[in-house]
């Protein structure tokens, strides 16, 4: 397989776990000593054995959540990528759960990434989410009129 579509395969099997609480894939795109942050307002970082029970502890509370990411704009160089994707992401919190998050919240994003080739795949060694926007309802969708 090409290395931009095996990156860009990362990519999309990191959002398909997020989709589907699969904790173990998450924990598995990143290399051991990966880090992953967001660039906030609302800020959060986790780093190595801390990245996927990090994210985890950011979705695992949602009534629902999903992500969705646009094809990466990727560029190889030997061993190492960079990759750059824009993410919608949409979901539900229930009050208290995420001071940042409580109600519905919409959101729109970007990921930059570096990615390493490892013995075991291309594997992401840094992941940073930059919000672009941000709006959060706090009326529980059981109560509203949409």
């Amino acid at each position: 397989m090409n290395a931009v579509i095996e990156v860009q395969d990362l990519i999309t099997r990191y959002s398909d776990a997020i989709n589907r609480r699969d904790w173990e894939v998450v924990k598995s795109v990143f290399a051991p000593d990966g880090t992953w942050e967001s660039l906030g307002p609302p800020v959060f970082a986790f780093a190595g054995p801390d990245v996927g029970p990090g994210i985890r502890s950011l979705v695992e509370p949602a009534r629902f959540f999903v992500q969705m990411n646009s094809p990466a704009l990727i560029e190889i160089n030997g061993d190492r990528a960079t990759a750059r994707s824009t993410i919608f992401e949409k979901g539900e919190y229930p009050p208290g759960a995420i001071a940042a998050f409580d109600g519905r919240f919409e959101s729109f994003g970007i990921y930059s990434d570096v990615l390493h080739l490892r013995t075991d795949g291309w594997r992401f060694t840094k992941r940073t989410f930059s919000f672009l926007s941000m709006t959060v309802d706090p009326t529980p969708a059981s109560t509203s009129n949409t």
